[in-house]
Order: structure tokens, then sequence, then C-alpha cells
């Protein structure tokens, strides 16, 4: 009887593995949630300014259900469908099970405030992204405090989040802004990756050759992506229906993606979805 080896092991590990360590209550909402385009029953209520950054996010909170959630765009700005993005996302992460903290739209009441730095019109139609942890920091934020063995554990959920990003062509990846950190001294880190407005049809415009792997700045040297994880992910990818991507993106009114980028979504993931294994370079 043939004994299995260490890479054999490995590989089947990866296949079955779980990518995020988010609590019961996010994935319960995250289970909701990926089930619609807009989560029945929320009334978001906006608690911040504007952060001075490209999609002016503020903070929200649904008082009815006690969530706390982030939400974008801070203002009307048609040449990316950021929030649409960030959704889709979202919907497709739960589908891989990635730690990708759960999204919904939702159309903020009038009157929508126009953006202090910007002066542009407030945007009513935005997506609301849950919070992951009870304090939702950014890596940068805890980096003197996370250990080297935190970082360490990372390496597998990040592997995977990497062949996720380069098949939506995410964009400007870097963990110290792009990935919220709930560290305790004790591996595994607690992590969530954000912030995908730019992905999608942001880099798959009419006329623009595809894009390859993601650029992603891991907290990490490239050499250490775990390789079991890089080839299970990526057959993850493959082995998701047309019916589930399509349904995804088709069902995202018009007022967050209009029609035709919606259609080039579509195209680009069911294109890239067959040469994922060539774009993240594994047989």
């Amino acid at each position: 009887m043939n004994q299995p080896t260490a890479g054999t092991v490995a590989a089947s590990t990866a296949a079955t593995a779980s990518y995020q360590l988010f609590d019961a209550e996010v994935l319960k909402l995250r289970a909701n949630w990926a089930q619609c385009a807009i989560a029945p029953g929320c009334a978001w209520q906006r608690c911040s300014e504007n952060a001075q950054s490209d999609s002016a996010p503020f903070d929200v909170r649904d008082k009815g259900a006690d969530l706390r959630g982030k939400a974008k765009p801070g203002f009307v700005k048609p040449d990316v469908s950021r929030a649409a993005h960030e959704k889709i996302t979202s919907d497709l992460a739960a589908l891989l099970d990635l730690p990708i903290p759960p999204v919904t739209l939702f159309r903020l009441p009038d009157p929508v405030p126009a953006d202090p730095r910007t002066k542009a019109p407030g945007d009513p139609f935005i997506c609301v992204s849950a919070w992951a942890f009870p304090s939702c920091d950014e890596w940068r934020i805890h980096a003197a405090v996370i250990t080297e063995q935190e970082k360490a554990s990372t390496i597998v959920p990040l592997s995977a989040v990497w062949v996720f990003d380069s098949w939506i062509s995410a964009e400007d990846r870097n963990y110290s802004k792009h990935i919220l950190a709930s560290p305790t001294g004790n591996p595994p880190l607690k992590i969530a990756c954000v912030d995908y407005a730019f992905s999608l049809s942001r880099s798959w415009q009419a006329g623009t050759p595809a894009k390859g792997a993601a650029a992603w700045q891991m907290p990490f040297e490239v050499a250490k992506r775990d390789a079991a994880t890089v080839t299970a992910m990526a057959a993850r990818i493959e082995g998701l229906e047309n019916e589930a991507i399509e349904r995804i993106v088709r069902r995202i009114g018009p007022e967050w993606l209009p029609s035709a980028r919606g259609e080039l979504i579509v195209k680009g993931l069911l294109q890239r979805r067959g040469e994922i294994r060539k774009i993240v370079g594994v047989p």
C-alpha cells in the first residue's frame, strides 16, 4: 500500500482548508448578505465624516441590528463602480471562504451631504463592509506588536488571497493599509482583506490588455508563498460555476453598476477563471 507523500498531504489539506478566522456572528452575516445584493432590514446611518482618501469612506451603524460598517463611496465619482466592485469581490470571496468581510449595497436616504474635501455631491448608492473584528485597524496600526509567529501564520491565507486578487485583477495592494489585523500575541493572526474598489472593470476597460498576477506587497517574502495553497485556490476558482459568477454580478442594479460594465466583469471573470493557473504560474 502506497503511503501519501508530504506533498500529497499538503495538497489535500490545502484543498479543503478554510482561509478565514471570522467569528460565528460575522460568518452568519456573510452567509446572509452573500445571498442578495441588498441585505434586507438594514437601516444604515452615517456616524463619521468622510475620510480623506480616493473613495472617501465613512463609518456607518445599523442601530436596529447593532452593526458597524465602513461605507463608500463618499461622493459621486462615476469613473469606477466602487461599491459594486466591493460587493462582487466579497460575494465571490464567500464562495471561496477567504478572509474578506461581508458587504451589502445600500441606498442612503436624502439628503446626502457633499464631500467636504472635494465639494463633489454625495453618492446615495453605496456599499457597506461589515466590521470583521471589534477593532478594525489597518495592519500598520499594530505593526510594532505583531509577532513574527503571527506574521508567519498569514502565509497560507494570504497566498490564497493573492490567487484570488490575481483572478479579479486587484490593483494597488499593500498589506500595511489593505489588511485589517486583530493581534493577540498568539498565532494565528486574525486578518481581513479590504478595499477592492480598484479591481474588475477598473482593470478591464475595453481595449486594455488583461492584467497578469496581482502585485501584492505582502508581510513576508514572495518566495515564502505556500505553493500547495496557491495550487488549491486556483483549483477552487476553476471549480466555480458560470451561473454562480453571473448571478453575483447581474443581480446588482444599474444605479451601482451600469450594464455594460457588468457584462465586462462577467466576461473577464469567466475568461480569467480558465487562465488562472497560467496567471499565477502553477501547472
